[in-house]
This record gives structure tokens, C-alpha cells and sequence, in this order.
């Protein structure tokens, strides 16, 4: 259960519907298949090339972090795991304010869920023009990997909530649910979203 990116192309979008950036909670659960020693993110919600966030593995191809950029051609971090190559991992993230993010990440089945935040200066977060799995907005920071159990919610959920999340391909929480995306099998119901919104993906190049 999970889709299969592995070449420049290979993506899902939405350019329609979505969600806001502030507030907002992501979490996933994502796979590195090969390490190309470069950056490739694996998830990303943008307007410009100044204005995204994602998670994302740096030029290392396995130093992994939630990059933020509000207005800003520099990226703020919040440093994450050092990434092993066949292994899944839990991702979270969450925007609450105009000035606060917070991260989350474990390996798939660890005891403990890390956390860190990172602190913006005041002002509106910008209005998203794209949301991506697979590539970032400067289109060559491709995923060679897996991503699956994407949920997101229009709200701010708390670190109990997320820590529960983490544990369930299907959400725990139903308030504020903007879309959940399992990512079955099979070329339409890997695209398919399951909260009953119908914010399904847009295929891009040549999944599996």
C-alpha cells in the first residue's frame, strides 16, 4: 500500500482546493528506495520558489528536514532524521501561527516520536498554488522512493494526536480532515482520497 515514484516526473498533484497554510497539520509515512546523493522531497505545498514547505532530504541524498520558505529565497529548517535507505519512516509536520512549525519523525514501529520547531518573524503565510508528492517546485528535486497514509487537516492538531496518528494508515481524528490518501494499489485508487472530500490526486509520469 503505497506509490512507487522513481523518476523525474513522477509526481501527484492538486493545483485546486487547497488546503491553507496556517493552520495546518501533514503526516505521512515515506520510504527511500535509492539514495541520489541530492536533494528530492517526497512532499511539497507551494505558491512560488519563495514561498513552499516540505519535508525534504538535503544534498546528502539522506539528511532529512522540514524546509520552510515565507517570503524568502532562504529556507528555514527544522533538522530531522539522518534517513536509511530501505526503511520507512513516520513524517509530521505542523503550522499553527503566523511565526511557529513544528516537525515530527520516527522510524515506522520506534517507541519514541521526535519533535523540534522552528520560530518565523510575523505575517501572513502565503496562499499555496500547488501541492505535490514526488518533486519540490524547482522540479528537479525528485523522490526516489514510496510515500503512503497521507492525511492532512485543516487545523492545528496536538503532539497526542499526531503521536496517535502515526500508528494508523486510517485517521484517528475526523474534525477538520481536508483529505486522506492511502495509497492502494491499482492506477485509480492510488490517486484516490478516502476522507469523502473527492480532493483526489492528478498522476503524473509513470507510477506503480
Amino acid at each position: 500500500m503505497a506509490v512507487r515514484l522513481d523518476a523525474d516526473g513522477d509526481e501527484l498533484v492538486r493545483t485546486t482546493d487547497l488546503p491553507a497554510v496556517n493552520p495546518l497539520t501533514v503526516t505521512m509515512r515515506i520510504y527511500l528506495s535509492v539514495d541520489r546523493n541530492g536533494w528530492s522531497t517526497p512532499w511539497t505545498l507551494y505558491l512560488d520558489s519563495n514561498n513552499s514547505l516540505h519535508p525534504q532530504a538535503d544534498a546528502s541524498g539522506t539528511q532529512f528536514g522540514f524546509r520552510l520558505r515565507k517570503n524568502s529565497a532562504s529556507s528555514t529548517v527544522i533538522t530531522m532524521m539522518n534517513m536509511a535507505v530501505g526503511a520507512w519512516y513516520f513524517v509530521g509536520f505542523q503550522v499553527n501561527s503566523e511565526i511557529l512549525a513544528t516537525a515530527y519523525w520516527a522510524a515506522v514501529g520506534a517507541a519514541a516520536l521526535s519533535s523540534g520547531t522552528a520560530a518565523f518573524a510575523a505575517g501572513a503565510w502565503f496562499t499555496p498554488s500547488a501541492m505535490k508528492c514526488g518533486d519540490s517546485v524547482f522540479a528537479t528535486e525528485w523522490w526516489n522512493g514510496r510515500v503512503a497514509a497521507i492525511k492532512i487537516w485543516t487545523a492545528a492538531l496536538s503532539a497526542a494526536e499526531i503521536a496517535a496518528e502515526r500508528h494508523y494508515i486510517r485517521p484517528r481524528r475526523f474534525a477538520n480532515l481536508y483529505g486522506w490518501w492511502p495509497c492502494m494499489a491499482g492506477a485509480t485508487e492510488r490517486l484516490k482520497d478516502y476522507s469523502k472530500a473527492a480532493r483526489n490526486w492528478t498522476a503524473g509520469g509513470t507510477l506503480t
